[in-house]
């Protein structure tokens, strides 16, 4: 498997990150001095399709609610998402997505208490490389548990009019394939990572096992993208000694809200090539 060019990655301080996102919210709309956490994640649901509700203000304090243990930490990328797991001895009904410094917060109310629960972090495409300080907590009838910390690794990718992306939970390799429309569409995966058209895979975590803990791969358009029907497949090179990988694939198209597909690997991999890996979404631009 060919590995693609890195993506430099350098840590500044959240204050870095609260400037450089003075230039608009998600859509670029315009300039914005009353950031809030709708500035830095786009999104939150479940993988069961609950989504989360915005509200803001601070979010509710700690108090002797279920406590909760967050896993699958990777970077996370502008504009994709990141599938993270919460777990906890005590059940819970609710989970609540702070930044740290940040106004505002997610609110996500299940509809039956549960003991885990996979959710899905969005991002918005204007952030730049930095850190993000998130803080997961969960809660029951009785309140809130305590806040459990991440420090999140953010890479600035290519995002543009169009941007595919997937990002998975354990450091297996795993490959994203787009392609074009028409019946001799340019495929776009780690064997021709750019096309006629301007398309490019600028992003490809954990080649041949070489584990970097990004677990992200991203498509995106530098101009105008063809017009048509893409078809977005994924497919697992090596599990790399993982058991089992899970994974969600971002959409985001000019203008409109992203879309998440999910899905789950298995095997030991099958190694890839052009025309490898399984449909996971069609759409047109």
């Amino acid at each position: 498997m060919s590995s693609i060019r890195s993506l430099a990655f350098v840590s500044v301080a959240l204050a870095s990150l609260v400037l450089a996102a003075c230039g608009g919210g998600d859509d670029g709309a315009g300039p914005s001095v009353d950031l809030d956490i709708r500035d830095f994640i786009a999104a939150l649901a479940t993988d069961g399709g609950v989504d989360a509700v915005f509200h803001a203000g601070a979010p509710p304090a700690a108090g002797a609610g279920p406590v909760v243990a967050l896993s699958g930490s990777s970077a996370m990328i502008t504009g994709g998402s990141a599938i993270r797991s919460l777990t906890s001895t005590t059940s819970f009904t609710t989970v609540i997505l702070v930044i740290t410094g940040i106004d505002g917060y997610w609110e996500i109310t299940l509809p039956v208490a549960v003991t885990t629960q996979n959710i899905f972090v969005t991002l918005a495409q204007n952030l730049p490389a930095g850190t993000l300080q998130l803080e997961i907590a969960t809660g029951d009838a009785g309140g809130l548990g305590a806040y459990d910390v991440e420090f999140v690794p953010v890479l600035a990718v290519g995002t543009g009019n169009l941007q595919v992306s997937v990002s998975w939970d354990v450091n297996s390799d795993v490959d994203l394939y787009v392609v074009e429309p028409g019946t001799t569409g340019e495929e776009i995966f780690y064997g021709n990572s750019t096309s006629a058209s301007g398309g490019a895979l600028d992003l490809d975590s954990n080649p041949d096992c070489f584990i970097d803990n990004v677990r992200n791969e991203n498509v995106s358009w530098s101009g105008t993208p063809p017009s048509g029907t893409y078809t977005v497949r994924v497919n697992l090179y090596d599990a790399c000694s993982t058991t089992g990988t899970n994974y969600v694939v971002t959409i985001r198209r000019q203008g409109q809200s992203p879309v998440t597909y999910q899905g789950a690997l298995t095997g030991v991999g099958n190694g890839g090539a052009s025309g490898a890996g399984d449909t996971v979404a069609a759409f047109v631009y």
